[in-house]
């Protein structure tokens, strides 16, 4: 099987040029040889902690008070990635952190060839009606690894690295190339300027010119509290949800799914693409499933394509 890296990040606040951890799992022949993780000192401006995101994974500026720069950490880390295809959950997130803070720092972006868990686990489990959550906490625990470090970078990325490593014994794939053509996915890829998105290769969306990705970046900075969105593909034409509460406001989610090109929803229904849930289906899952996703289980095992997203993802992925 085929070596490759999978890697994670978290960030100080909403913006995608503030990575305060960068965490790295490698794998040879179906098995992890290392892991690690190092803070990192966000680039000013955007170098304040959010409490929302501390509240996620615990890291402050006291914590990177004394860490290397993404810069230093990125040129450290280049000879130990080049030449492996890389691997993440949601992937267009992370990648969207080294191209913002690489256009920050008005430094080349690395060559890289990237595999996304999310959209390779989406193909994958397609047809199961009982998994309608992508999340990376569930997957993993769905494939029998016994997991609880969420939100911390080395953590994640040993997740991911396990998820990528299920998927290939389960098709039987001897790398991450052939494991996206058996399941229809295109890689992604970075490198020379560029940023091209791992995606479904059924994925309708239509591509968007660079004056229309300028404009709604425009409009999605202006909503409070929501800093340097980029409009993504994962919305686009695409019925939502939005159910529970939530840490902002649910009408600016609701404005920039529309200029994202999504279609929010008063209610589930037949054509719902994904519920959002808010922080009340914690506990409900806990106690054996939200709501959300009772609902979504019965639509998906009647032949519906839906998902269920929690807050998190759903700005992941609005954000990537």
């Amino acid at each position: 099987m085929e070596p490759f890296v999978a890697i994670d990040f978290e960030t100080a606040n909403s913006s995608r040029a503030s990575a305060c951890e960068w965490g790295f799992s490698f794998w040879e022949a179906g098995s992890m040889v290392r892991s690690s993780a190092s803070l990192v000192q966000p680039p000013a401006p955007f170098d304040y902690f959010d409490p929302f995101n501390v509240t996620l994974h615990g890291i402050s500026e006291v914590h990177v008070a004394d860490a290397p720069s993404f810069k230093e950490l990125l040129e450290g880390s280049y000879e130990s990635l080049k030449g492996l295809p890389v691997v993440a959950h949601n992937a267009g997130f992370d990648m969207s952190v080294i191209r913002k803070t690489c256009d920050l720092l008005e430094i080349p972006y690395p060559e890289i060839d990237y595999y996304c868990t999310l959209v390779l686990a989406r193909k994958s489990f397609a047809d199961d009606p009982d998994v309608v959550s992508f999340k990376l906490e569930n997957l993993v625990k769905l494939i029998g690894v016994d997991w609880n470090q969420q939100h911390r970078a080395e953590g994640d990325a040993t997740a991911a690295g396990h998820l990528a490593t299920f998927l290939l014994e389960k098709h039987r794939a001897a790398s991450l190339g052939e494991l996206a053509e058996i399941l229809g996915v295109t890689p992604g890829r970075m490198g020379d300027g560029l940023d091209r998105r791992c995606q479904s290769r059924n994925n309708s969306s239509a591509p968007l010119g660079a004056e229309e990705l300028k404009r709604r970046s425009e409009v999605l900075r202006q909503f409070e509290g929501i800093e340097q969105w980029d409009p993504s593909g994962d919305f686009y034409e695409k019925h939502v949800k939005l159910t529970g509460s939530f840490s902002r406001i649910k009408a600016d989610y609701e404005a920039a799914l529309i200029e994202c090109g999504g279609i929010p929803q008063d209610k589930v229904t037949r054509k719902t693409d994904f519920i959002v849930e808010g922080a009340q289906s914690t506990a409900q899952e806990l106690a054996g499933g939200s709501a959300a996703q009772k609902k979504a289980r019965e639509l998906k095992a009647g032949g519906q394509v839906i998902e269920v997203l929690d807050e998190v993802e759903f700005m992941r992925l609005l954000s990537s």
